[in-house]
């Protein structure tokens, strides 16, 4: 045990006590045993949402288990900061509380990393997603290295901040996840991870991602000033950029926000989309083809320009 470089794993919970169960079993029952589970309770102090997540939490009497109060919701970047600030591993790993872990992802991720030197910072896994239990679709991007340009492109499909596994001393490094990310928190956050160093992947379906119950449902103006949000804030990353990556990013932005809005349905809104931000016929044409294709084949991957 000693010999095993302890992995810290961050839950934050907020409104969903009815999937938590799920997620920290796959966590206490990793092959990997030198774990700590730090769960951060993002519920307001005293509403029902607390209440039930405290009565469950006392249903544990795991020693590794850390359980974390805010006394008034935050948010999900704050809750990870929570986590991050107590956590003692040399490695730490997130699992969003309706999400689950196969039982050795943490096993594989670290003899990974322990393989490496300190070039390389992290290590992600390809996933899985489900709807009431029912296949949806999978990641199938793998790229090694140094992939900052790649990550800040979107042209490397990540979906999920519960699949990577990062050097505690990376982690500090930046300071955690910036909390003044309500949306986009993993892409925020991977980015300046990225920036650190190379970034590896274990090449095997290691994540259950449920969609059941998503608490940030799809809403364009919410996503548009997000989106504006990130935009302003990595303003100087951006134009450090060669200039064609720089175009291939924010392209990269406008084409999330029209993904969304044809899932949605509203087909008037994303053509006057089309036309406000002059997406060139060549580029929606194939942004369409790679669409259609990623739900015929139930494969997602990121869309190459």
């Amino acid at each position: 045990m000693n010999s095993m470089p302890m992995v810290s794993i961050v839950i934050p919970t907020y409104k969903r006590p009815q999937y938590l169960k799920r997620a920290i079993d796959s966590a206490l029952n990793q092959t990997y045993e030198n774990i700590e589970l730090i769960v951060v309770d993002d519920n307001n102090e005293g509403d029902i949402y607390r209440q039930e997540t405290e009565k469950f939490m006392g249903t544990y009497t795991d020693s590794r288990i850390k359980y974390i109060k805010h006394k008034f919701n935050k948010n999900g970047s704050a809750a990870r900061n929570t986590g991050i600030s107590i956590s003692k591993g040399e490695y730490i790993t997130f699992l969003d509380d309706d999400d689950e872990y196969h039982k050795n992802k943490i096993e594989k991720q670290v003899e990974c990393m322990e393989e490496l030197d300190d070039s390389w910072v992290a290590c992600y896994t390809l996933i899985k997603r489900y709807k009431n239990n029912k296949f949806i679709d999978k990641s199938t991007d793998i790229k090694k290295g140094f992939i900052y340009h790649d990550v800040f492109k979107n042209e490397l499909y990540f979906n999920s901040g519960s699949n990577l596994l990062i050097r505690s001393k990376t982690v500090k490094s930046i300071e955690g996840f910036d909390e003044t990310f309500k949306r986009m928190q993993d892409l925020e956050f991977l980015i300046r991870v990225a920036e650190k160093g190379k970034i590896t992947c274990v090449e095997d379906y290691l994540l259950k991602v449920h969609l059941e119950d998503r608490q940030n449902a799809f809403n364009a103006d919410r996503f548009k000033n997000a989106i504006s949000h990130f935009r302003e804030t990595f303003t100087e990353r951006i134009n450090a950029l060669p200039y064609d990556t720089q175009k291939k990013v924010l392209l990269s932005k406008k084409l999330d926000l029209l993904r969304l809005i044809i899932y949605d349905r509203k087909y008037l809104l994303a053509t006057k989309f089309i036309f406000t931000n002059n997406i060139s016929f060549y580029v929606l044409f194939r942004y369409v083809v790679y669409i259609i294709m990623r739900r015929i084949t139930k494969n997602c991957y990121g869309f190459k320009f």
